[in-house]
């Protein structure tokens, strides 16, 4: 649970930062159909191969996170967004597979 808390958030902060970056004069159509074609923000940054790996303990038991950034993008109400590649192991059996975005 706070896992997907702790992503929801990120994913919040991330487009926002990355709103900040569309510069002034685009115009709204525009930026909506090329929101990002790559998410180069300095607090966030996501370049497709990038993986990060997350270890904690869940309940007293060993707990890991395998985050893959993909070169692939799902458009979202006309927005393309970055897909990443999401593994959650608990005692090292994968217990989570999704592709977020």
């Amino acid at each position: 649970m706070r896992r997907r808390l702790f992503i929801i958030l990120a994913s919040g902060l991330a487009m926002a930062f990355a709103m900040l970056t569309i510069p002034a004069e685009q115009s709204d159509a525009a930026s909506s159909t090329n929101f990002v074609k790559e998410v180069t923000n300095k607090f966030f940054p996501l370049p497709p191969g990038t993986a990060f790996f997350y270890e904690r303990e869940k309940d007293g038991i060993p707990a890991s996170d395998v985050v893959f950034v993909t070169r692939q993008t799902k458009q979202i109400l006309g927005v393309g967004c970055t897909v990443v590649h999401d593994q959650a192991y608990e005692n090292g059996r994968l217990v989570e597979d999704t592709l977020d975005f």
